[in-house]
């Protein structure tokens, strides 16, 4: 029980890495990353530079404003990003836009 747990929880915090072209070419843990939450209203991105991990500003954002990614495709519908989001996440999205 606490080996699946620590897997389920390993799986929702897991980046999929990604080439210039958009191919994905594997996973990673990326600890600092983890703490960055999701929205489908998101002030900045993630990139790969090789397979480190790059955060990159969307638009200016205020010191103390939060920091979000959007973990799904945010061009699919509401009730696809909700899905998506709850089967490989595990939560329910309520932002802005949801």
């Amino acid at each position: 029980e606490v080996i699946a747990s620590m897997i389920s929880k390993a799986q929702r915090n897991m980046h999929g890495i990604v080439d210039l072209k958009g191919q994905n070419f594997g996973h990673g843990l990326y600890p600092l990353a983890s703490f960055i939450n999701h929205s489908c209203e998101p002030n900045a991105i993630i990139s790969f530079d090789g397979n480190k991990l790059v955060v990159r500003a969307l638009e200016n954002i205020p010191r103390g404003t939060e920091i979000t990614i959007a973990y799904v495709e945010l061009y699919a519908p509401l009730d696809v990003r909700r899905d998506a989001l709850l089967s490989r996440k595990g939560f329910l999205c309520r932002c802005s836009r949801c």
